[in-house]
């Protein structure tokens, strides 16, 4: 899933921006109100994580036109405006979540699951599988779930991350936490075994296949979903 992160502070959009991608997101960053728009003459995201204040204007005065625009796009408003009356504003000109400064990271991604939950189509209707962030589980077209242990989870999504491209070992331990070193080679390959048997066992199409020598892919794009 796409989220678009506006904001002119270089650090903190840094920290978003890093929290994001290693929740599973795709991310781009705009420092300014003026590349939000040229950036959405390119790109429709799923979610905006929209700073009050910016260099070429107030994020709040903005919400009204990208609501407009963007009427199914998740927004999350981040700012140090404290007072009642702006985040009543805010909420009403089409923010769906409010979030005053100074907040952490983490948070603002667990607010943006949340919005993406409710602003989201169940992933049953899609076409393709469909991984989620939130539930840490796998939806496949026909209506299946597959629960997913944390390492389960882990290593799905970097394989989703190169569709149909090989992922070698290394990487894929490296998402685990570990080194090559401290992780024995047999435990990814069991790991990639109970996968393949819960893939199986509901039907479903998507299958992880092992290249010789390079690591591992799978064989059909898979989506993000909250």
């Amino acid at each position: 899933m796409n989220i678009l992160v506006v904001e002119d502070d270089a650090d903190w959009s840094q920290i978003l921006s890093d929290t994001l991608e290693a929740a599973g997101y795709a991310v781009s960053v705009c420092h300014s109100l003026q590349a939000l728009w040229h950036n959405l003459n390119h790109v429709t995201p799923h979610a905006i994580v929209l700073d009050a204040r910016l260099p070429d204007g107030c994020g709040i005065e903005a919400l009204t036109a990208i609501r407009r625009r963007l009427p199914f796009t998740g927004i999350i408003m981040l700012t140090g405006m404290v007072q009642r009356q702006f985040r009543v504003k805010g909420l009403l000109d089409g923010a769906d979540c409010y979030l005053t400064k100074p907040v952490m990271a983490d948070e603002v991604l667990a607010n943006l699951c949340a919005v993406l939950r409710r602003s989201s189509v169940t992933p049953k209707t899609e076409n393709m599988p469909a991984l989620s962030i939130g539930r840490q589980c796998l939806f496949v077209p026909d209506g299946g779930e597959i629960a997913l242990t944390p390492q389960e989870f882990s290593v799905l999504r970097e394989l989703i991350r190169q569709p149909l491209n090989p992922v070698s070992k290394g990487h894929l331990i490296a998402s685990l936490g570990y080194s090559d070193y401290e992780y024995d080679g047999h435990r990814l390959e069991t790991l990639m075994y109970r996968l393949r048997r819960k893939l199986k066992r509901i039907g479903s199409e998507l299958s992880i296949k092992a290249i010789y020598g390079k690591g591992y892919h799978i064989n059909l794009p898979v989506t993000l979903v909250a």
